[in-house]
């Protein structure tokens, strides 16, 4: 199962796409962001990749400001800081 990691622009943000996604049925969990991949709120949202374009949608149509998305591979032992490495050097 493949998931996704969304950090946002402030906690506020956070609070408000966890409370949108759990209205709206997607599985979701507050996940803290290393600080190695971000300094802002610290806080992020983690999804299944598949549940993404629909979190997409309902963050436009709500004015939530998501900041980055990071893909996380459970079946990968790689870490999250590892990919994120790889990706800006992509």
């Amino acid at each position: 199962m493949s998931y996704t990691l969304i950090s946002f622009e402030s906690p506020h943000h956070t609070i408000k796409a966890d409370k949108v996604l759990q209205q709206a049925a997607i599985k979701c969990m507050v996940y803290p962001i290393p600080r190695e991949i971000s300094r802002d709120c610290g806080l992020g949202i983690r999804i299944l990749s598949s549940d993404l374009d629909t979190a997409l949608e309902l963050f436009q149509k709500k004015d939530i400001l998501f900041k980055n998305i990071f893909p996380i591979n459970e079946n990968n032992s790689r870490n999250l800081i590892d990919k994120f490495s790889e990706n800006q050097h992509s």
